[in-house]
């Protein structure tokens, strides 16, 4: 169902899409210049062309998962799609794979030379970083760290009595459905007017 329309994006200005390319590029006018311009996949590859010439700035590609999507469009389209994501490798600076197992599944499909792909691992570097030593005790936890911060617990508590109502189960012969919903949020309110009043 979606062939058609990957197609027409990947036409890019040059297909029946045409008309919303401009209105982005108009957009753009407006804006500030980024520096560089990651397109977060090849998918979206009709826009570098477009993009570079009037941002005149560096375009990257991000390859992370269009391969799925790719295999599962039905002829003609995922043949015509990869030609055209194949035509316009060019239009982009660099292109960036999230893993090194990623680099020569995606340059072999979409004909990307190999060296023009870094790898950028999905996650933080952690150097510089060391980890705390845990504290002992109950408030180790998520809650605890949450009553500590709250002052004194009084937020928290609050929060714990309103989740309490919220979660409380409606009786047939109980409030209307949703009102432990407003009863919740109503006991947020009152002790929020009451915190602000003291101030």
């Amino acid at each position: 169902m979606l062939g058609d329309m990957m197609v027409s994006m990947l036409e890019g200005d040059r297909g029946v899409l045409r008309k919303e390319f401009a209105k982005l590029l108009e957009w753009l006018d407006d804006e500030p210049t980024p520096d560089v311009v990651n397109l977060p996949n090849s998918l979206l590859i009709g826009l570098a062309r477009p993009l570079r010439e009037a941002l005149q700035r560096p375009i990257c590609c991000t390859l992370q998962g269009e391969d799925l999507f790719l295999e599962e469009l039905i002829e003609p389209y995922r043949s015509r799609a990869i030609e055209l994501i194949r035509r316009q490798v060019a239009d982009v600076d660099t292109f960036i794979a999230v893993s090194d197992y990623y680099v020569p599944v995606m340059a072999k499909l979409l004909a990307i030379p190999e060296r023009r792909i870094a790898v950028v691992p999905l996650g933080i570097n952690m150097k510089g970083y060391t980890q705390r030593p845990a504290r002992r005790g109950s408030g180790d936890g998520y809650s605890g760290r949450l009553l500590r911060a709250a002052g004194a617990g009084e937020r928290a508590a609050l929060l714990a009595q309103a989740y309490q109502i919220f979660r409380q189960k409606v009786s047939d012969t109980g409030p209307a459905p949703g009102a432990s919903r407003w009863k919740s949020a109503g006991y947020h309110r009152r002790a929020r007017t009451r915190r602000i009043s003291r101030t």
